[in-house]
């Protein structure tokens, strides 16, 4: 999955593959990933410190009421990325609303390369992805899966 490049540096939920400076990390831990702070920020951040890499963006929307809410701001954000997986709503302590599930932040990402994914799925999935940087986003359940990324990224 990670192609020619050698080793992969996880930092939060940036997956990066090659090598990179103490300084980047530290900028990223710094700046690129506030801990719930906004997914604009977060993508812009990452595609400035490697503009020239192809970003690919994982996200588990989080609750039924921001997916519907938020839906538009965070099609924004998606599609700055080269590569989007979307997540089913990470549904936390809320009851499904109809009609508001992750298809309504998909229909309106303008990234070329889209997918939505079960969760179920995701690991066997990313099996057929050729990721440079892998950012993670979401306050649901997705930081569980890292484990299982990294590994079958270092294959």
């Amino acid at each position: 999955a990670l192609g020619d490049i050698g080793r992969l540096h996880h930092i939060g939920g940036i997956l990066m593959a090659g090598g990179i400076h103490r300084a980047d990390l530290e900028h990223i831990a710094a700046a690129a990933i506030p801990a719930l702070g906004t997914r604009l920020l977060s993508i812009r951040s990452v595609k400035a410190l490697y503009p020239h890499r192809k970003l690919s963006v994982i996200f588990q929307p989080h609750l039924y009421t921001r997916t519907r809410d938020f839906a538009p701001q965070f099609a924004e954000a998606l599609s700055l990325a080269d590569e989007v997986i979307l997540l089913d709503i990470y549904p936390a302590r809320e009851e499904p609303i109809e009609g508001v599930t992750s298809q309504i932040i998909f229909d309106k990402i303008l990234s070329p390369q889209k997918e939505l994914c079960r969760r179920d799925l995701l690991v066997e999935r990313i099996k057929e992805y050729n990721f440079e940087v892998l950012l993670t986003l979401g306050a649901g359940d997705i930081d569980r899966l890292l484990p299982q990324i990294c590994e079958i990224l270092q294959q």
